[in-house]
Parts: C-alpha cells; structure tokens; sequence
C-alpha cells in the first residue's frame, strides 16, 4: 500500500488481486458498512458511480478517457477499497500522477446550454457538509493526495478552458481544489431543499477553477 500512495510511478492498482478483499459499500447516509468480495463476484460488483441517473456513470466514462488521453491511470474508489481495504469516502475517481501526490476527484456533471457561461453558478453546486467531511477525512489521512471537484460539462460548442470530445460530444472538463470550493462557497438558500447545497460565484469559479490537465504531467 505504502508503494501505491507514496510513488507517482505504480500504476499496479488495477491488476492487483481481488480475492477476498474486504472493500467499504456506502448505505446512502454517510455510514459505512463492509462485505466480502468472493472470487465469483470479482466481475459481478456493483458500477462505482451508478445513481438513479446515469449522468454521473456518463461523466465517468468521459473523464476516464480523457486521463487515458494523457497516459494517466485512473479508477474508480471503489476498486482501491477492493484491492487496498482502503476506504474512500466522498470521492469518486483515484489518479495516479507520475512524480506527484495520487489525485481524488469528485465528479459533478452538468449540460451547459448554448447560451450559458461554462461557470454558471447553476452547475457548481455541491453538499457542503459532505465536502467539508471530504477535506476532513483527506487531513485524516495526512493529506497524501490531491483533492479536486472534477466538473464533467457538456456543451454544445466547444468552449471554456478544457474542451474535449469523446464519441461525438463536446465536454469542457475543468477542476477546482476542495480546499478553494470550501473557502469561497456560499449556501443557495437558507431553508427548502436547497438549504444544504451550496455553489461558488461565477467569479470565483473562473479565477479558481483550472484545465483539469493543470494538475497533470506534462
């Protein structure tokens, strides 16, 4: 485990074995609870960001191929937690990154309309209290990785600071640290459904959020 956080060049996580590896499955409140994964499992368990809405799995499959564009190894959280018994909360991605700290990324996505700005404020939002948890656990662990909102955008025109095309479809892919999202977000209203979800101001986003390709190597 010490190789696979500690060097930027193992990019073994993905062929370690799975053979009873005990990995975290989440029970939709933030708690955690653990199972077996058994060898007749190992290709039956569960798409890491399947949710009522396929927007999320979507917004994997592009950002996967775009770190394949780049030669940087990704996965799922769910198969570090598989492989490792490292459990990782909140995050959805691990990047391996040559030369540098592993990255965890949680994914938002988000359609941009044609007339919309690539940082409306309309896309940027996120559950405070899970992101604030988020930073927490990330300084639990000694802050060994690089934390970063990953906003997965289709656009109907190619725009903003990351454009990349996959299968036919414009995407602007670009990052924001936890870190910066936490000290500049402002809740979206004070009571109603909206009340725990809270975004960054489009100034804000553009000074801050990057070409995710900043964070990698060159």
């Amino acid at each position: 485990m010490n190789n696979l956080f500690n060097n930027g060049n193992c990019h073994d996580a993905q062929e370690a074995a799975y053979r009873g590896a005990t990995f975290a499955d989440s029970d939709g409140r933030g708690r955690l609870r653990s199972r077996k994964l058994f060898p007749h499992q190992e290709n039956r368990h569960e798409h890491p960001l399947r949710t009522d809405r396929s927007s999320k799995a979507e917004a994997f499959t592009v950002l996967k191929a775009f770190f394949d564009s780049k030669r940087v190894k990704c996965y799922p959280a769910r198969e570090i937690r598989a492989a490792f018994g490292l459990q990782i909360p909140y995050f959805d991605v691990f990047a391996l990154r040559d030369n540098a700290k592993p990255m965890l990324l949680r994914i938002r996505s988000a359609t941009i309309q044609r007339q919309e700005s690539w940082a409306s404020t309309t896309h940027t939002y996120m559950d405070g209290a899970q992101m604030q948890d988020a930073a927490d656990w990330a300084a639990s662990m000694g802050n060994r990785f690089e934390s970063v909102l990953a906003y997965v955008m289709k656009i109907s025109r190619p725009g903003g600071p990351e454009p990349f095309e996959h299968s036919g479809q414009e995407y602007n892919i670009v990052g924001i640290r936890l870190v910066d999202f936490l000290r500049h977000m402002r809740p979206r209203a004070q009571r109603g459904s909206w009340q725990r979800k809270y975004d960054v101001s489009s100034g804000v986003f553009k000074e801050h959020a990057k070409a995710l390709s900043t964070w990698l190597p060159a």
